[in-house]
């Protein structure tokens, strides 16, 4: 009720917190025109259409009006980058063609609905993100989307607590190859091994993209300047160079689908070189603030071992001759590989040279273990993000990341950066 606007369709979702029915005199006040509710509602003059599951019907609609138009509809996936290879992907086309795509990370049952319900007759494609805890659920979204291709980033360890193992992981990711009709395409990153095999689900072209020399799309160069990079493309036998104002080796990586899936769709080199150079991160995703006295690299939206050790590669790469200090919380949903994760990520800030370590949760005293074993001295543990600010009080000349799981809330951290340099 919040987003309503004059001539919407209100439908009221139920959830464990929130229940729609109470806000459908809220969404007639602001413009809705009508509610989809389940029961009756007293106390609002707004036409009712009763249902037995409005997100039900929510989703009909939105199938039903996806397919009113034949436009491409390419749908990202994976288990980290997909919020920042779908920007990518926009961008890029968005210089050639009226986009339309899943704002901030509506990515799920009820997200994906109204991303679809948003679909104008001007829109020349559409690009989807969708994310996933069980299996069957990729395949419900894209009954909904009907994807014409798709894009299947990093098979990692996000949701072992709910699929056990990493090759149910890809099996499941790959739900969506099951949906890319023959005329279509898909890339796949080829970095994850596991994602070779799934490619033979796909009845459409697929793609091979990443740092692999056998890659159809391969990243042959990577040279950083400044906040971003220089980095080299090979498809075939030609090389094209292009710049790209992301931090991160990972980043050039997911560059590539969104240079995949332009030059699928016919556009120029002019168009993709300049989509790239335009992008700007996400919040929270691996943002780079210069506070003067230190350094921030803010990565606080989520966190994975495979994300976390790219965090600790860039923040390697941006800080020059500055002091090196990783702040990682708690990364959550790991099931039985969360001890063994979290030491892995310690061993890896020690590997990258981190000079000052804080680990911040019950979790990550597995990190500062890890650090510590392997030979990382300077390693604090501490149990909240308080704490942690606490400890980086008077750093002088330091590059700082910050990175955990969304629930640890470590943007708390950032803030208190922010407004202590500020001051």
């Amino acid at each position: 009720s919040r987003t309503a606007s004059p001539g919407d369709l209100f439908f009221a979702l139920r959830g464990d917190r929130f229940d729609g029915h109470a806000f459908v005199e809220q969404a007639r006040q602001k413009g809705a025109v009508a509610a989809v509710v389940s029961r009756p509602v007293e106390g609002t003059s707004a036409p009712l259409l009763l249902t037995g599951d409005p997100l039900a019907a929510l989703q009909r609609l939105a199938a039903w009006h996806r397919r009113r138009f034949s436009v491409p509809v390419i749908a990202v996936t994976g288990s980290v980058g997909k919020t920042t290879t779908k920007d990518m992907i926009a961008a890029v086309l968005g210089t050639r063609l009226a986009v339309h795509r899943t704002p901030a990370n509506f990515n799920n049952e009820i997200g994906l609905p109204l991303t679809l319900a948003g679909i104008r007759p001007d829109h020349q494609a559409v690009v989807l993100e969708m994310a996933m805890r069980a299996a069957g659920e990729i395949d419900q979204l894209c009954l909904l989307a009907a994807p014409t291709a798709g894009v299947i980033t990093v098979i990692g360890e996000s949701h072992l607590e709910f699929l056990g193992t990493v090759e149910n992981i890809a099996h499941v990711k790959g739900e969506l190859l099951d949906h890319i009709p023959p005329g279509g395409f898909a890339l796949l990153n080829a970095d994850s091994p596991l994602l070779v095999q799934e490619a033979l689900r796909c009845r459409g072209r697929v793609i091979f993209y990443g740092q692999t020399p056998a890659a159809d799309l391969c990243l042959c160069s990577y040279r950083p300047g400044g906040t971003g990079a220089w980095i080299g493309v090979r498809w075939a036998d030609r090389v094209q160079t292009y710049f790209l104002p992301l931090p991160g080796r990972h980043n050039a990586v997911n560059a590539l689908a969104a240079i995949g899936v332009a030059r699928e769709l016919g556009l120029g080199e002019e168009d993709i070189g300049r989509g790239l150079a335009g992008l700007r991160p996400a919040a929270m995703r691996l943002d780079v603030c210069d506070l003067g006295r230190i350094l921030l690299v803010d990565d606080v939206y989520n966190a994975s071992p495979t994300s976390a050790g790219a965090a600790l590669e860039t923040l390697t790469a941006l800080a020059g001759n500055r002091k090196k200090v990783a702040v990682l919380g708690d990364m959550l949903e790991l099931g039985e590989l969360a001890e063994a994760g979290h030491r892995a990520v310690g061993e890896l800030a020690r590997r990258h040279g981190i000079d000052f370590l804080v680990a911040v949760g019950e979790r990550a005293r597995w990190i500062a273990a890890g650090a510590r074993e392997a030979g990382l001295a300077n390693v604090v543990w501490v149990p909240d993000n308080r704490a942690a600010l606490a400890c980086l009080s008077g750093l002088e000349e330091a590059a700082v990341l910050v990175k955990g799981s969304r629930g640890m809330r470590m943007e708390e951290i950032v803030t208190g950066l922010k407004a202590r340099c500020a001051g």
